[in-house]
């Protein structure tokens, strides 16, 4: 058995079904390897009749869970958001070991599932209270009733926040879930569930089943017409094979995919402030997430300016240990994506390559801080969603807006965008592109009172406040005839 500190030893080789923590049989049990190693650890390994048995669960506690009262949904989570700020430094440990992004990243990553949650305790009460409306001919009341028991799909590259805002907007609406994580981050999101359940979540209503027998899972969950809603958040390419198999049933289904975000600099940017800014948000994380900037687009004009700008960023920028409370960038989740990122950097792209260090020890699969200058915006670097410490910088040309939100547009994704300068230009851009999120002169595109979501092949359905607590209720409408008016006394 491993002795590492940060590992929770009594999750190991275990599922969560119908609110209960269950061993496996030998079998069905793996060993992962973090990406900061040397240790390994064995974790379970849940199979479709695991899966069923969870789903089974579900149902049978649905009902209960959706007459519930709000405020007494809303205990549980507040118990749970208490758990995260119990276990805040447990928590962040955990997601360096399952990760590897650094601890710095890791803490931000537990303070943001907590404000998350806040914000979704705030808005639950809007989001379902009916609405009465009508006219002389009806009266019309829209309800917002569960729709049911989901399907929870999550990646591993945020592992505890993105489960904490499909689970708690599952469980304010009235729905009992199946949280099926990356089988990279089992033990993050155990102890999510882990943590409801000792806030009091009724025996049923939440099972986590971590496996890498992802597409049986899958096949059998979408093959039972009792799930009534999957909420995925991954690659385009396993999102479109979500959508498929939700042919059968017709579950509703919300797909958060990939991402190839462009960062526009405006003729009017503040160059210096732009390239701090996108360079942070580039390497937090490790490069890691669907919105991260995936390509720089700047005015022909300032070109030079900017690449030495970038190429001092890169140059200044080291990968070492994630464990360092200094660190910045630490290693990719593993040797492939590590590979493939450094076969995108080289090219062809007709582009110069700058690249930062990596500091002598550091574990796992290092990439160093990468910006590739001027390439053919056509080339793979470019064109493909990079998920790592590589950064294109394209020149557009004659300063020209018009040409800028071409190429910015010029890609099947539509997630997150960035723009940089004053109002009129950024407007104008903002107005343009095709994204679900726009963020100006600023880093982020997250925050937990916005909606969170693409276009185009980024996915469709919204996560985040009232938007993404609908998500996960039906609207029922009602209508009644107007009665007769009373004569006056």
């Amino acid at each position: 058995m491993p002795s590492h500190p940060d590992l929770p030893a009594h999750l190991l080789g275990t599922l969560i079904i119908g609110s209960r923590i269950v061993g496996v049989d030998r079998g069905d049990l793996a060993e992962n390897r973090g990406p900061v190693g040397p240790a390994a650890w064995p974790v379970a390994v849940a199979s479709p009749e695991h899966a069923l048995r969870a789903l089974d669960a579900a149902a049978a506690a649905q009902p209960a869970w959706a007459r519930a009262p709000l405020a007494e949904r809303a205990a549980v989570v507040r118990g749970y958001r208490a758990f995260l700020a119990a276990e805040a430094e447990a928590l962040a440990r955990l997601i360096v070991l399952e990760t590897g992004k650094t601890i710095t990243d890791a803490r931000a990553e537990v303070a943001v599932a907590g404000a998350v949650v806040d914000e979704l305790l705030a808005c639950a009460p809007a989001a379902v209270e009916a609405h009465e409306d009508g006219d002389r001919s009806a009266r019309i009341t829209t309800l917002r009733a569960p729709v049911g028991p989901a399907l929870l799909i999550t990646p591993w590259n945020f592992p505890l926040a993105m489960a904490s805002r499909k689970v708690v907007s599952a469980l304010l609406a009235g729905c009992a879930f199946v949280l099926k994580p990356s089988e990279r981050t089992p033990l993050t999101a155990m102890s999510l569930v882990e943590g409801l359940l000792t806030a009091g979540l009724p025996e049923g209503v939440g099972s986590v089943v971590p496996s890498h027998r992802s597409a049986e899972i899958l096949a059998a969950l979408t093959g039972d017409p009792r799930l009534r809603k999957i909420s995925f958040t991954g690659s385009t390419a396993v999102g479109r094979k979500v959508l498929a198999a939700s042919t059968t049933h017709f579950p509703r289904v919300g797909l958060e995919l990939g991402g190839n975000a462009p960062a526009v600099i405006c003729p009017s940017a503040d160059l210096e402030e732009a390239v701090r800014t996108i360079w942070q948000a580039k390497i937090f994380n490790n490069g890691q997430a669907c919105t991260s900037p995936n390509r720089v687009l700047v005015p022909e004009s300032a070109a030079a300016g900017v690449y030495e700008l970038f190429r001092a960023a890169a140059e200044a920028t080291t990968v070492t240990d994630p464990w360092e409370e200094s660190a910045r960038l630490g290693p990719v989740i593993g040797r492939e994506s590590a590979d493939r990122l450094r076969r995108l950097a080289e090219g062809p792209h007709g582009g110069a390559v700058v690249t930062g260090g990596v500091a002598p020890g550091t574990p796992g699969a290092a990439v160093a801080a990468t910006v590739v200058l001027g390439p053919d915006p056509a080339a793979g670097v470019c064109a493909e969603e990079l998920f790592g410490p590589v950064l294109p910088v394209v020149p557009y040309p004659g300063d020209d807006l018009g040409a800028a939100l071409e190429l910015a547009n010029a890609t099947e994704y539509g997630l997150a965008s960035y723009v940089f300068g004053d109002a009129a230009e950024t407007g104008l851009l903002a107005a343009g592109l095709d994204a679900g999120m726009v963020a100006v002169n600023r880093g982020g595109v997250s925050h937990p009172k916005a909606a969170f979501g693409g276009v185009k092949h980024s996915g469709y359905g919204r996560e985040n406040g009232v938007e993404g607590l609908r998500e996960f209720l039906d609207t029922r409408t009602v209508l009644r005839p107007v009665p007769p008016q009373e004569p006056a006394q």
